[in-house]
């Protein structure tokens, strides 16, 4: 997730250490299913396309705006 979430250069180097600890253990997966075995295997975080988070330890949420109809 570093190389997408970047800040300018005239930002606070502090901001910069913000994002590394949040977004250092991240990964973006295509599926829930490669997003378990990723988690399992490497002990990240990952986060499908959509919008689930799967934590390291294999805990499943679901993120942003949907409708609850």
């Amino acid at each position: 997730m570093l190389d997408i979430v970047q800040l300018s250069p005239s930002a606070d180097h502090r901001l910069q250490l913000l994002l590394s600890s949040i977004f250092a253990k991240v990964v973006l997966v295509k599926s829930y299913d490669e997003g378990m075995q990723v988690a399992k295997e490497h002990n990240l975080t990952c986060i499908t396309t959509d919008l689930e988070v799967v934590y390291a330890g294999a805990f499943i949420s679901k993120v942003g705006h949907y409708n609850r109809a």
